[in-house]
């Protein structure tokens, strides 16, 4: 998320952006799947501007917000010059915003989707070396109805009170504590994972994802699962 402070004004409270990225530079900001809030006054906010820094005559500001959610603020027109730099003569650009300050004029260039497959992330971040920012699991065999991680994966030591292993889903349900609902009917699968293993777990597990390192309610993993936070283990 993103979020500009109001300056007070009735007609202009900041920028979002102001790139200086050169020529030989195809890649400067990448704004993606991103929430732009504000408390500013409608139609007050820019997108960004194209800064020649240290007053370069090669600086052509590129940024591309896309497939974000704009507040209100954002203006209609939401790009300007800079430092006697046209936007125009920029690289400043969208792609499916949407979001009451989203719209298409003759003031928001939109990049077409052959367009933007040449700017996701993972082109913005492979840089010289061709680096992949995007981490790929080992593949796990499924069983119907059921994903299990595999026993002593790592993410589990044998001197935590674990089981010794990661679960993530259980006959298709996201860990959850006795009296929560799934789907709309109460369910219990904790004890459900005790009766088919030898190692039983309470019903006050609670969750570590990989990606944090405070411990989660087991109401909490019906949210974090599906949003991918990653392996983790029961407590």
């Amino acid at each position: 998320m993103i979020k500009g402070r109001t300056r007070g004004s009735a007609d202009n409270n900041g920028y979002v952006t102001a790139a200086s990225t050169e020529l030989s530079n195809p890649y400067g900001f990448l704004i993606y799947r991103s929430h732009l809030t504000s408390d500013a006054p409608a139609r007050t906010f820019h997108l960004g501007r194209p800064w020649p820094a240290g007053g370069s005559t090669t600086a052509r500001g590129q940024v591309l917000v896309r497939e974000s959610w704009l507040g209100q603020q954002i203006k209609d027109a939401p790009w300007t010059d800079m430092s006697g730099l046209s936007w125009r003569d920029a690289r400043l650009s969208e792609y499916r915003n949407h979001g009451p300050g989203a719209t298409v004029n003759d003031d928001r260039p939109q990049l077409t989707s052959d367009q933007a497959a040449a700017f996701t992330p993972e082109r913005y971040l492979a840089g010289a070396d061709g680096w992949n920012p995007v981490r790929r699991h080992r593949p796990v065999p499924r069983e119907p109805g059921r994903e299990v991680l595999p026993r002593d994966d790592g993410w589990a030591a044998a001197t935590t009170g674990t089981t010794g292993g990661s679960l993530s889903v259980f006959d298709g349900t996201a860990i959850t504590a006795k009296g929560n609902l799934v789907d709309g009917a109460p369910a219990d699968v904790v004890a459900a994972y005790n009766a088919a293993h030898g190692t039983a777990i309470g019903s006050d597990a609670g969750w570590t994802p990989a990606l944090f390192t405070r411990v989660h309610p087991p109401q909490a993993l019906r949210a974090l699962v599906p949003a991918r936070a990653g392996g983790g283990r029961l407590r």
